[in-house]
């Protein structure tokens, strides 16, 4: 495995298509290699309403490893790849070469790749449409003009392919497997032709890859059980084993069967991403809208709460899939710190009322990763993979009137634990007292008691009386004259 620092997924979507700032670990301690840190703290505290903000904190750092990784290539052979609807016209620089044609009609300056004529006047250097000519030295040319292509989704998906193999492969401690998936009726058109078991050989691979062709159906089920298949058979189980899987569209014999687990492969996913696989999933959709993509997206594993998925538009498949697909290859060198990373927070309700979730700024907000249960006072925190990049959740709570009134000092929490597969595979335990455990202090409140007579007159004033306390009166015997 190669020593370099590969930047993760995550981080490189983030360059790739965002501005995103990245998230610094709170705590500003710099991790070891294959190290988890959590924490719980106090953001604020209004000693008024007793309104409290409390933020959790997870990061972990990557860890390079020395085993390699297995790695399984899912592409999608349905129909929709090719065809008519899986044709895609696009515009790019022609990149042709210019060279001096002499021909019996005239001798000119030709592109070998579009055959424009760029002059015949000059044998030395081009005359004509300068401005869509690069110079590459000395009597070299390369054409940069803007020319239409046409191809289909299978190809750009293959080539895409071929390209991710390779650059996963250059490490000789890694294998790939690949699969072609589609579907017709009751069977499905995984071969020998398409598929291929864990290899080194990368003229293996991309033998399969030439191979698949777009027709039938789109089963996920048969794709992913074809894959712990080969997950099964793999000889090194300790290595890391990573799915990559690209789709244009939702699961069934025509896109209609999302929620029908025989076709949106959802129960294979999760057996993968389980106790035994612990595999990491990526996902890619190719031109698909929010419904389409539903059933591809839950496939996917979390990261840092955020589901390892992304979607490349038809318009620009042609350059966006390759660059996925090589972020991907990228964030495979290295081992999450933390996988199935699950935080566990129970909430005291004996002094405090759940008020929701919320962000930074304490707007109501409505978490995908993370639920409350009213009952027990849980949070349940599902982050998934755990990396540099870190996460956060906020919550808000009140301190009850009567704790409020009172003062002291009061526990937000019962108990708080984090618990993921560590780098080596086995399961690890973050408790309460290394995660955090803020209390919140209020004054009690005070109140001014006045004694009266029977006819108003004050008999006695009591000041600075603490909430819950019961005052005393210690002046005279109040009298009343006889009626």
């Amino acid at each position: 495995m190669k020593t370099k620092r590969f930047i993760s997924w995550a981080l490189v979507l983030m360059l790739l298509f965002t501005s995103t700032p990245l998230i610094a670990y709170a705590g500003g301690s710099e991790l070891a290699q294959g190290e988890v840190k959590a924490s719980k703290e106090k953001v604020s505290f209004d000693q008024t309403t007793g309104d409290t903000i409390i933020k959790l904190d997870v990061q972990g750092k990557d860890k390079i490893t020395s085993l390699g990784a297995d790695v399984i290539l899912v592409v999608d052979n349905s129909g929709s790849m090719g065809g008519q609807s899986g044709t895609i016209t696009y515009s790019e620089p022609c990149g042709g070469h210019l060279y001096w044609e002499e021909s019996f009609w005239g001798d000119h300056w030709e592109c070998d790749i579009c055959e424009r004529n760029y002059g015949s006047s000059n044998s030395s250097e081009p005359t004509r449409h300068l401005s869509d000519l690069q110079s590459d030295g000395s009597n070299s040319w390369t054409c940069i003009r803007q020319i239409q292509k046409t191809t289909t989704r299978i190809q750009l998906a293959k080539d895409a392919s071929k390209a991710f193999a390779a650059s996963v492969l250059q490490d000789d401690q890694n294998k790939l497997a690949v699969i072609g998936f589609s579907s017709s009726g009751y069977s499905n058109h995984l071969s020998s032709s398409n598929c291929s078991d864990f290899t080194s050989s990368l003229s293996t691979i991309e033998s399969k890859i030439n191979s698949m062709s777009a027709n039938g159906g789109t089963s996920y089920t048969d794709a992913l059980q074809k894959a712990i298949t080969y997950a099964n058979g793999r000889s090194n189980t300790n290595k890391p084993l990573y799915v990559v899987m690209m789709s244009d569209g939702a699961p069934g014999s025509s896109g209609n069967s999302a929620n029908d687990p025989n076709w949106n492969g959802i129960n294979q996913a999760n057996t993968l991403k389980g106790a035994g696989y612990t595999a990491t999933i990526y996902t890619v959709g190719i031109g698909l809208g929010t419904s389409n993509a539903t059933a591809l997206k839950a496939l996917s594993s979390i990261e840092n709460g955020t589901p390892l998925y992304q979607n490349v538009s038809i318009s620009s498949m042609h350059t966006d899939l390759t660059n996925v697909l090589n972020a991907i290859a990228g964030a495979i060198q290295t081992t999450a710190a933390g996988r199935n990373t699950e935080m566990v927070d129970i909430v005291n309700l004996d002094e405090f009322e759940w008020w929701g979730f919320v962000d930074q700024y304490g707007n109501t907000v409505t978490p995908a990763n993370a639920t409350y249960n009213g009952t027990t006072g849980v949070i349940t925190w599902t982050i998934g993979s755990t990396t540099e990049v870190g996460d956060s959740l906020y919550f808000k709570l009140r301190l009850n009137r009567q704790c409020l009134n009172m003062g002291g000092t009061y526990n937000t929490n019962t108990d708080v634990t984090v618990t993921y597969i560590n780098v080596d595979g086995g399961i690890s335990t973050i408790p309460k007292g290394s995660i955090g455990d803020p209390k919140v202090q209020t004054v009690a409140h005070k109140y001014t008691v006045t004694w009266n007579n029977y006819d108003g007159t004050e008999l006695e004033k009591d000041t600075e009386v603490a909430y819950g306390t019961t005052p005393t009166y210690d002046g005279s015997a109040p009298t009343k004259p006889a009626t």
